[in-house]
């Protein structure tokens, strides 16, 4: 690839002060057309040692308006680095709607210096920087500009240059393993090239410049900057103009709303036929039993929620008994998943007054509060819908060895927003396989994984309803927009089951839980994470201890 790149330009000094506050001018037009647009601008600054990174990161930060600027580096890995996804640190760092982000390396330094020193194989480097594309896919498929520099030396002046920082011991802001990777030139610049040509694509392409004449370079990274953001501002107007159509067109079944059955308007109307309501029409399931259906799931095949057998409950005795041991063992279990830095990711989505909440008390009476924490996911902030979406729940990925439980979840991207038509069809569409990107990540990062699903029948949850209507302690739990839902759940319940077929994967599968007797649920949840932790954690008497409760 550098084979066909020309080297040694330059630009004398009278002719750079003449072009220099032009372009700069230019490049403060395209970060200021980015702020108007509320489109997050990232420029990836990278390259050989001693090509000008720093002094380069300087000149755009000068060029630019600061206080809509931030500068990262990503040189030394911290403890909290360490103890998640190599993903977490850029993904806390981008940028939101109209802010610019420089980083130093991005990605892809640490990945190229740990390859060069044999860290990591060929193989393990290529799936890196594969992902790595994925990354960058999906944050400009959701509207990031992303500008990537690469600024490249020939070998000899290369050497040169590495040469005399070594004989003024101006290597002393470089971590060990980056001044033994410098001296390795061919190394480095064979497995820059495998990466720059992976991850050149037309929504992030890279821009590579010669390094050796400083007027030179920083001309050429301003040019960069201004004809990737022009470019990008020219194909998202393509693209809007292409959404409009198809929202124009768009004629995806849609369900007209039941009449509303909140407390106002629900009087004269017994539980039986608001719950009718739901289920009327006839299909049969696999078996050949005739199901209730209505309207818009009479006209589809039988979905996977349609066939999970309600009716499993547990005796209260039992009940009890059972949570006390499970509480206890999780409790051990946890604390040496602690010490062996092993985290645990759970998260709960289902129907309204499923028993979420409930469900998740009883998972934190047996683990210690020091290393858990709940994060309710409700309507995102001015501060989250100015990022990509995951990058809420990025923030709160545990440290090595904690707990993190999600009370509703990143999946609200295929439930609530799909079915309330918040987000455009191509971006929900697209989140399945940004989500599967994202839990891979988790669960490659020594993670334990557990995703619910507490499935209730539209006729346990009306009763429900009606009972937190009647009980004074439970009444802030519904509200009217809870009754609005119910009148959809049809259409939740056929996004469920696309979501089930589309993430439900071999590392991070689905658990659909019968949720209609809560302490069924509850202990099935628990048991569920003490298996997972007994794996995780290698215990061998797993199956006889199974087994042993079975009897």
């Amino acid at each position: 690839m550098f084979d066909t790149v020309i080297l040694g330009r330059s630009c004398p000094g009278k002719e750079y002060d003449q072009y220099e506050p032009m372009l700069r001018m230019k490049v403060f037009e395209a970060q200021q057309a980015c702020r108007e647009k509320k489109i997050p601008l990232l420029i990836i600054v990278s390259g050989l040692e001693s090509t000008g990174r720093g002094q380069v990161m300087n000149k755009i930060s000068e060029w630019m308006d600061g206080k809509f600027l931030t500068n990262h580096v990503f040189w030394r890995e911290t403890d909290e680095q360490r103890e998640r996804p190599l993903e977490w640190r850029f993904w806390r760092c981008l940028p939101g709607k109209g802010e610019t982000a420089l980083f130093f390396d991005g990605w892809y330094g640490t990945l190229l210096h740990r390859y060069c020193m044999g860290e990591i194989g060929q193989g393990e480097y290529y799936s890196l920087v594969n992902e790595f594309k994925g990354l960058e896919d999906s944050l400009a498929l959701s509207g990031m500009i992303i500008v990537k520099i690469w600024l490249h030396l020939d070998k000899k002046t290369y050497e040169k240059r590495l040469q005399q920082r070594i004989d003024t011991l101006n290597l002393h802001h470089l971590a060990p393993l980056r001044k033994k990777a410098a001296e390795l030139y061919d190394t480095q610049v064979d497995a820059a090239a495998e990466a720059i040509t992976l991850t050149d694509r037309t929504n992030a392409p890279w821009n590579i410049i010669d390094a050796k004449d400083e007027n030179f370079r920083n001309l050429a990274v301003g040019k960069a900057i201004i004809d990737t953001v022009n470019r990008a501002l020219g194909l998202k107007a393509a693209v809007q103009a292409g959404l409009e159509v198809l929202k124009k067109e768009d004629t995806s079944p849609s369900v007209k709303p039941e009449p509303a059955t909140c407390p106002a308007e629900a009087q004269g109307e017994s539980a039986a036929q608001d719950a009718d309501a739901l289920v009327s029409g006839s299909q049969v399931d696999w078996l050949g039993q005739p199901v209730e259906r209505k309207g818009f799931l009479a006209k589809i095949p039988l979905n996977t929620l349609e066939v999970i057998d309600l009716s499993k409950t547990i005796e209260s005795d039992v009940y009890k008994k059972e949570l006390k041991a499970l509480q206890k063992e999780l409790q051990e279990l946890t604390f040496e998943a602690y010490r062996k830095q092993i985290s645990s990711t759970l998260l709960f989505e289902g129907m309204d007054a499923a028993g979420k909440g409930g469900t998740i008390r009883r998972l934190l009476g047996g683990v210690d509060a020091r290393i858990a924490r709940v994060i309710p996911i409700s309507s995102p902030t001015d501060e989250e819908l100015a990022h990509h979406y995951l990058w809420r729940f990025w923030r709160h990925i545990p440290g090595a060895g904690f707990v993190t439980i999600y009370d509703r979840s990143w999946y609200g991207r295929v439930l609530v927003e799909r079915v309330e038509k918040l987000t455009p069809r191509p971006d929900w569409s697209r989140a399945y396989a940004e989500i599967n990107h994202f839990e891979q990540q988790l669960v490659r990062n020594n993670n334990i994984l557990l995703k619910f699903w507490l499935h209730i029948s539209p006729e346990e949850e009306l009763r429900r309803f009606r009972e937190r209507e009647q009980t004074p302690w439970k009444r802030h739990k519904i509200t009217p927009e809870d009754w609005r839902n119910r009148g959809k759940w049809d259409q939740y319940i056929v996004a469920a089951d696309e979501m089930f077929l589309r993430t439900s994967t071999a590392y991070a599968p689905w658990r659909i839980i019968s949720a209609e007797d809560k302490k069924y649920a509850r202990v099935e949840v628990l048991k569920a994470w003490r298996d997972a932790l007994r794996k995780a954690l290698g215990k061998k008497d797993d199956g006889k201890k199974n087994a042993k409760e079975e009897d």
